[in-house]
């Protein structure tokens, strides 16, 4: 076997070893692991739709947000509807989280997304993130942890003149 051949055989033999330790298989997926998954998909898909009162169950009670990570957090129920209600006084006439990918691992995800919003003017600004939704024991989000740059959207929505 040439460098090349061993090269690949490595980081296959490495990536089954991380998917099986993940406990994810294509045979018999955790149903842990597919409920999680759903939750963090529920979570983005009833903030799009608006509907608060679906989005906060997938949260526990105790819930603390980070969006984004180095802001202050978001504490409980209450703390994130402040937190919605504020991004939703910024003006936007639309505001679309695009799930790409949903990785998930023992009480964990990671969630890979895009958000679109569209301006007041019409304009639209798409910024990229990741989300880290940690879980309880009943399968609701304790700690949500989100990483993005928000500069772009913060540049957009400066008056023009």
């Amino acid at each position: 076997m040439n460098s090349m051949q061993k090269f690949a055989v490595s980081l296959i033999t490495g990536l089954a070893l991380v998917v099986g330790a993940s406990g994810l298989s294509a045979q018999s997926p955790d149903p842990a692991l597919v409920a999680q998954a759903a939750t963090s998909q529920k979570f983005f898909d009833r903030l799009n739709a608006g509907d608060m009162e679906g989005w906060l169950q997938t949260m526990a009670a105790n819930v603390v947000t980070h969006e984004p990570v180095g802001t202050p957090p978001n504490v409980g129920h209450d703390g994130v509807m402040a937190w919605a209600a504020r991004n939703q006084q910024m003006g936007f006439k639309a505001v679309v989280v695009i799930v790409d990918s949903i990785f998930p691992a023992k009480s964990e995800t990671i969630i890979r997304w895009t958000t679109r919003f569209t301006l007041a003017d019409g304009s639209e600004v798409s910024i990229d993130g990741v989300d880290q939704h940690r879980f309880d024991e009943q399968g609701k989000i304790v700690e949500v942890r989100g990483y993005f740059d928000p500069t772009p959207l913060m540049a957009a929505m400066k008056p023009k003149g």
